[in-house]
């Protein structure tokens, strides 16, 4: 009976914002004119507080440049290792300066972890197997590397860089 009479509200309400509410709380599935009125809300709710939602997010961004910047390069390399069908998995840079330490993996020399990455003995992180000759974007196929070393070495092996 119970459920007789759940179902007859749901139909009552379906098609609104608060019939989507209904099925999420009854956890089953979404009829169409409900999931059709909670995007319409939603999208409403966005244009309402467009102004706000973005100006917290340049607050958030502002505050946070280096998270910021980190979640770029994260997406960034996944992106890449997309791009060639490569697997990926998500790891930060502070994750390889604690599994591999602070020294170039190509000159065996200390990085400055003070300087910008762009700077040429600044940190970046190197693919041991490049992305284009197949290299995972993993923590296991990744090592520190100055930036010079890391542009130097290239798509090269590094067997081949440290030859030459």
């Amino acid at each position: 009976m119970a459920d007789d009479l759940n179902f007859k509200m749901i139909n009552s309400i379906c098609g609104t914002r608060f019939g989507y509410q209904k099925h999420r709380e009854l956890k089953e599935a979404y009829c169409d004119e409900c999931k059709q009125a909670e995007k319409q809300y939603k999208s409403e709710w966005y244009m309402n507080n467009k102004s706000k939602i973005l100006a917290k997010h340049k607050e958030w961004d502002l505050n946070n440049s280096e998270k910021r910047k980190e979640l770029r390069r994260k997406t960034e390399r996944k992106r890449r290792a997309d791009k060639f069908n490569n697997g990926s998995e998500l790891y930060t840079e502070d994750q390889v300066l604690e599994k591999y330490g602070k020294v170039c993996h190509i000159c065996s020399n200390e990085i400055d972890l003070s300087l910008d990455r762009r700077n040429p003995m600044g940190f970046q992180v190197d693919h041991v197997l490049p992305l284009a000759k197949g290299g995972e974007d993993k923590i296991t196929n990744v090592k520190p590397s100055h930036a010079r070393c890391n542009q130097q070495k290239g798509i090269k092996d590094l067997t081949a860089t440290l030859k030459s």
